[in-house]
């Protein structure tokens, strides 16, 4: 049986499948972590610009719900705090982590660069305890 994650992964891939979609990862988090989502290209022919976005991609060049963007060299613009780049750009490392993941962080994300485009999914592990006296 698939999961729903599992038919989000699917459905987003094969909606990007013709602008060259790659699945990489499902990542789980607990509530108020930090988590890193990988996404690597080979910066051979120069610096890569780099765009992470929330949801499925329709267009290459229009990166969904935008959460943080590159220019090759550096951070352009981010739309949280939270967001930061996790590796050094120009080698071709453009993960990005998440601060104090929340609930509402769950998701697909999507990294666009030059070359392909990366697919993942976030679920935030949230726990409830019960105290029972």
């Amino acid at each position: 049986m698939t999961s729903p994650v599992g038919r989000l992964l699917a459905l987003a891939c094969g909606l990007t499948l013709l602008l060259g979609c790659e699945f990489r990862k499902l990542y789980t988090a607990p509530f108020g972590a930090n988590v890193t989502l990988d996404c690597y290209d080979d910066p051979e022919e120069g610096p890569l610009a780099v765009c992470w976005g929330r949801g499925v991609l329709e267009d290459r060049e229009d990166c969904k719900d935008e959460m943080i963007r590159s220019d090759g060299k550096g951070m352009v613009s981010r739309s949280s705090e939270r967001y930061h780049f996790a590796g050094n750009i120009a080698e071709g490392n453009m993960s990005v982590t998440i601060t104090d993941v929340k609930e509402d962080d769950s998701g697909l994300y999507v990294c666009v660069s030059p070359n392909q485009i990366m697919t993942m999914v976030l679920e935030v592990a949230v726990y409830t305890l019960w105290v029972v006296i």
